[in-house]
């Protein structure tokens, strides 16, 4: 004879991924974006202000709530615009033209004497 299993089987995750420029809104509505993502802290920028915050993973997950879709919005937002960059720096390269580094502390020194 075959058992039935009358429950509910999971689908999915139980809890969402914590990613680099993935959107959260906390409790009175103060939308977040993550800039980095370690295993026991988390540093994050509120919308409007330029200084990160820091949290723990469990405490993110207690008082923010998880927004899919602004953050597929939000991540192909920054990958589209790293993809830009990556264009005008081989455009750049591809023309010859030279760019305005100096390694170490050499270029430094040069202008100090």
């Amino acid at each position: 004879m075959k058992k039935k299993s009358t429950q509910a089987q999971p689908e999915g995750r139980a809890q969402p991924e914590i990613e680099i420029n993935s959107r959260w809104k906390d409790n009175w509505g103060v939308k977040i974006t993550i800039k980095n993502a370690d295993e026991n802290r988390i540093s994050y920028v509120r919308d409007g202000y330029t200084h990160p915050c820091i949290c723990s993973p469990y405490r993110l997950r207690q008082e923010f709530t998880f927004l899919p879709e602004e953050t597929k919005i939000h991540q192909e937002k920054f990958r589209a615009n790293g993809l830009e960059k990556i264009r005008e720096i081989r455009e750049a390269l591809s023309a010859k033209t030279t760019l305005p580094l100096s390694v170490g502390s050499y270029g430094y020194d040069k202008e100090l004497l």
